[in-house]
């Protein structure tokens, strides 16, 4: 829960403002909380590559469920993506396993990706059995799905040991277990699914950090937090995906970023451009921002994948519910292309003017981007 409105409004404008050009597989998306997502989505209908996305979202579809939104509200209001079961939703609010399997049905019924984070806490690590407890994690919240569906998914791996505790993840710990993960989906859903699946990190991703991580084979891009909070950082690990050595058939690149539990989010993946589906499976990186802050990411997107059309808005920060934040992705060659966002917010034709309605031609109070 960082920002205000208009704090958030600036840190978004400067963050489009900066961001350099985009390739057809690279998008950002941009996850704040659940009362900025229709003034950010406003703000990117003409930002090609960037999304909006949100934090979280509802087990159900409707009903008596006051101070809760549902995923098709977060749909109609112009958001692409949203994050489910992030660690501090998990520890915080006691999500278990089958009520994140629940909301991952309700966003993808309801037209949204989600952003499906998983990862160990510190006993876990120490007792060596990361591994085990990561994998179950994906089996219970995810397995359900059919290949279909989880063409909709991207996972993001949250080193939660590493985060807070004094504790460091090595680039190789990080790779080691982006490579079981893709190798877990490999086993239930085979070689097609598993390459073209995004992995983020969801770890410490800052500039400093963001070019060895990157370089990692199954590191597709990363769910940034803290650094998300600040313009010239964010861009700094955006600008260090770009850099990254190509990523080949196995290979991909993972930035990882940490943010405080209210810092703004923002996230990288980086998608092979090339590989075949049979290769080696590209990673994708999910930054973790506190619920409520900005969070901002970009994704690489395979290349082979059938052209985007209009970008949907996606806004979608890890930490407090209420912070924003941004991602960056490179999105799978071999994975659906994304749709037009079906949104009360569609991208008009033409620019709007300043102060009228696309739709109706009525007038309408201009946004608070149009003020900076």
């Amino acid at each position: 829960m960082n920002l205000t409105l208009a704090e958030g409004a600036a840190l978004v404008s400067d963050i489009t403002k900066g961001l350099p050009a985009l390739e057809e597989h690279q998008q950002v998306v941009i996850v704040p909380p659940y009362v900025y997502i229709t003034e950010v989505v406003k703000h990117l209908i003409f930002v090609r590559n960037v999304y909006a996305g949100a934090q979280n979202c509802y087990s159900e579809a409707s009903g008596a469920y006051t101070g809760e939104i549902s995923a098709a509200m977060l749909k109609s209001v112009g958001a692409k993506y949203v994050i489910i079961g992030h660690s501090e939703r998990r520890q915080y609010f006691n999500e278990t396993d089958a009520l994140l399997a629940k909301k991952t049905d309700q966003a993808l019924n309801s037209g949204l990706k989600v952003i499906f984070c998983c990862g160990e806490p510190l006993n876990i690590r120490q007792a060596n059995t990361q591994n085990a407890y990561v994998e179950y994690q994906l089996k219970a919240g995810l397995f359900h799905l059919d290949n279909a569906q989880l063409k909709n998914i991207v996972i993001a791996y949250e080193p939660i040991w590493a985060i807070g505790t004094g504790h460091t993840a090595t680039s190789q710990q990080a790779q080691d277990m982006h490579a079981h993960i893709r190798q877990v989906v490999r086993a239930r859903y085979g070689n097609e699914v598993a390459a073209n699946v995004s992995i983020l990190y969801g770890g410490s991703l800052k500039p400093s950090n963001a070019p060895e991580l990157f370089s990692c084979p199954d590191v597709d891009g990363g769910l940034i937090g803290g650094a998300s909070l600040n313009a010239g950082d964010f861009l700094g690990i955006v600008t260090a995906l770009q850099n990254a050595r190509p990523v080949e058939a196995s290979q991909s690149a993972f930035a990882p970023v940490q943010a405080p539990v209210e810092p703004v989010a923002a996230a990288i993946v980086n998608v092979p451009q090339n590989a075949p589906p049979t290769e080696p499976p590209q990673a994708a990186f999910a930054l973790e921002t506190p619920v409520g802050i900005p969070v901002a990411g970009i994704v690489n997107v395979p290349q082979n994948t059938p052209a985007a059309e209009t970008p949907q808005n996606t806004f979608v920060p890890e930490k407090p519910i209420e912070s924003t934040g941004a991602a960056i992705v490179n999105v799978k060659e071999n994975t659906l292309p994304i749709e037009t966002q079906q949104s009360d917010f569609s991208s008009p034709q033409e620019p709007v003017s300043e102060g009228s309605d696309a739709s109706s031609g009525n007038k309408s109070e201009p946004t608070i981007f149009d003020k900076l």
